[in-house]
């Protein structure tokens, strides 16, 4: 077939070694994709709506049934890895460089910038805590790593006029915090009084044995 001749052709153009790999894989995957091209080619009136709907597309589009579904697994799969990517960027960016910077804030004089970073930590952590929760929704969005990271690297940006922390944290997360925060004392403290009673029950338990 003349999709069978492009991939010779290609393979003709490539290294030996590399040549000997890619035909390994095409042979280990053709009898999948030989199976998928006979499933994408039901009769019509034994077809269930999946194949329906990549006849109607490949009938638009005037691509073959087996390219398009084998095109959208790609592309799924490539987003997959760059997101994947981007969401180890995004953790490397957002913890190790302000973890060091806070240290080089803790050794200096000046203490403006113990209060930058002491922001950004708030901001961070308040936007983790929200993650929690958003996370099964957020994980659909494409490239929504890319955006944290963005989110993240305006979060460190040098000028405080345009320090995406400070702006976040005086907006949003500063009067969040004032409003609630009798409640969050009062929660924190019942929380530590519960702690401190179990812990003392526990040494009084292991005492007595």
């Amino acid at each position: 077939s003349a999709s069978n001749s492009t991939v010779a052709s290609y393979l003709d153009r490539l290294p030996s070694p590399m040549a000997e790999y890619v035909q390994k894989v095409k042979d280990a995957v053709s009898p999948a994709v030989d199976k998928l091209d006979k499933y994408l080619h039901t009769p019509e009136d034994k077809a269930d709506p999946f194949v329906k709907g990549v006849a109607m597309a490949s009938d638009k589009s005037g691509l073959g049934r087996t390219t398009i579904v084998l095109g959208t697994l790609g592309v799924i799969f490539f987003f997959l890895v760059i997101d994947s990517a981007f969401e180890i960027l995004a953790l490397l960016l957002g913890t190790i460089y302000p973890a060091y910077m806070s240290f080089k804030a803790i050794e200096s004089a000046d203490k403006a910038d113990d209060t930058q970073w002491l922001i950004y930590w708030t901001v961070f952590a308040s936007f983790s805590v929200c993650e929690i929760f958003t996370d099964f929704i957020l994980f659909w969005f494409p490239f929504y790593f890319a955006f944290k990271l963005i989110f993240l690297a305006w979060c460190m940006y040098p000028s405080r006029k345009f320090n995406g922390s400070i702006i976040v944290y005086e907006k949003f997360v500063k009067k969040f915090l004032l409003t609630h925060e009798s409640t969050i004392d009062h929660g924190l403290n019942q929380a530590s009084s519960g702690i401190a009673s179990a812990a003392g029950k526990v040494q009084d338990a292991a005492k007595r044995d």
